[in-house]
C-alpha cells in the first residue's frame, strides 16, 4: 500500500497561496482605515498647537505605525528584499514606536477610557472596538511580528521562515528609485482615500438626503485607487501587444476626465457642493479650513491624464509604425 507523503508547512502554505493573496488585501482594507485615523489625528494635533504632545501622538502613531509596516513589508515582499541593515533598522525603529505607544496607552488608559465614553473618538473609524482597545491590539500585534522579524535575522534559514517567504512574490512589480517615490506617495494617499471611503460609508443614509453623495464616494475611491493601480502595475513596461495598452490608456484616461468632468460640473451648478454634502467625507479640509482633499483628487488625475495620453500616443504610433 502506498503511503502517502504529509504536507509540510511550506506545502500547505502555498496551495493557498492565493488565500494569502486575500489576507493581504483584507490587511490592507484595515491599514486604509488606520491611515484615515492618523491623518485626522495628525491633522488635530496641529490644530490643537501640539497641546499635551504625548498623549495625541501616541493616539497618531499607534495609527500610523500600520501604513508603514505594511509599505516596508510590500515593497520587501514584492518588489525586492531589502538590505539586512535597512532590515535591522526598520525593526528596532518600528518596535520602539510600539512599545512607546502601548506604555503611552497604560499609562493614560484611564484618561482615553473617560474620553470615550464622552465621545471623543466617535469619528475615528473602528474595527469593532475602539480607542483606545484598538490602538493597544494593534501596537501588541506590530511588536509581536517585529519579535518574529528578530528571529528571522538572527536566524535566517529558522524553522518558520516559510511563513513569509509564502507571501512574497518577486519579480511583478519593478520600479527604479524615482517612481519608487511616485509609488510610495501615491500609495500614501490612497490609503487614506480607501479610508475616507469606508468613512463615508458610514452615514450612506446622506445618498437618500442628496443623490450625489455616492457620486463624491466613487470620485474619492476611484481616482486614486484606479490611478495608483496604473503606476503601480505599468502597463507600458508590459509584455502585451499595444492594441491591449491602448485600451488600458483609453479606458484610464477615459474615467478619469468623466469623473473630472462631473466634479467641476457639480462644483460649478451647485454653490457649495462638497460642503453641504462632503464634510464627513473630508474632515481634514474642513479643521483646517482648506479644501486638500478634492486639490489632490484632481491633481492626481490630471497627472494620470497627461501621462496616460503620452504612453497612449506612443502606443498608437507603434501600431501604425507595425502595420506599415
Amino acid at each position: 500500500m502506498e503511503n502517502k507523503k504529509t504536507p509540510n508547512g511550506h506545502e500547505m502554505l502555498q496551495a493557498y497561496k492565493k488565500y494569502l493573496t486575500l489576507l493581504v488585501l483584507f490587511i490592507y482594507a484595515v491599514v486604509c482605515i488606520c491611515a484615515f485615523n492618523a491623518i485626522k489625528m495628525g491633522v488635530g494635533l496641529i490644530a490643537q498647537m501640539f497641546e499635551n504632545m504625548i498623549v495625541h501622538f501616541t493616539m497618531f502613531s499607534s495609527y500610523l505605525l500600520p501604513l508603514i509596516c505594511f509599505g516596508f513589508f510590500f515593497f520587501d515582499g514584492f518588489v525586492k528584499p531589502n538590505r539586512k541593515i535597512t532590515k535591522i533598522i526598520y525593526t528596532i525603529v518600528v518596535a520602539g514606536l510600539a512599545i512607546y505607544n502601548i506604555v503611552g496607552l497604560a499609562i493614560n488608559f484611564d484618561v482615553f477610557m473617560a474620553n470615550n465614553q464622552a465621545g471623543f473618538y466617535v469619528n475615528l473609524q473602528t474595527f469593532g472596538i475602539s480607542f483606545p482597545i484598538d490602538a493597544l491590539i494593534i501596537n501588541i500585534f506590530i511588536l509581536l511580528l517585529q519579535s518574529f522579524n528578530i528571529y528571522l535575522l538572527v536566524k535566517p534559514g529558522a524553522k518558520y521562515a516559510y511563513i513569509k517567504d509564502a507571501f512574497c512574490s518577486y519579480g511583478f512589480f519593478k520600479f527604479n528609485i524615482f517612481e519608487s517615490i511616485i509609488v510610495a506617495i501615491l500609495g500614501v494617499l490612497t490609503s487614506i482615500f480607501i479610508g475616507d471611503f469606508f468613512n463615508g460609508l458610514n452615514t450612506l443614509e446622506n445618498a437618500s438626503i442628496d443623490g450625489k453623495y455616492v457620486f463624491l464616494l466613487i470620485f474619492i475611491l476611484v481616482i486614486p485607487l484606479m490611478n495608483f493601480v496604473y503606476f503601480l502595475t505599468k502597463p507600458q513596461s508590459r509584455n502585451l501587444q499595444e492594441k491591449n495598452k491602448v485600451i488600458l490608456y483609453g479606458v484610464n484616461i477615459g474615467v478619469n476626465i468623466l469623473l473630472v468632468t462631473l466634479f467641476i460640473s457639480f462644483v460649478f451648478t451647485y454653490e457649495d457642493f462638497v460642503a453641504d454634502i462632503g464634510r464627513n467625507l473630508f474632515p481634514v479640509d474642513y479643521t483646517l479650513s482648506i479644501p486638500f482633499g478634492p486639490y489632490i483628487l484632481l491633481i492626481i488625475a490630471i497627472i494620470s491624464i497627461v501621462y496616460g495620453t503620452i504612453h497612449l500616443i506612443k502606443s498608437l504610433i507603434k501600431m501604425k509604425t507595425n502595420a506599415e
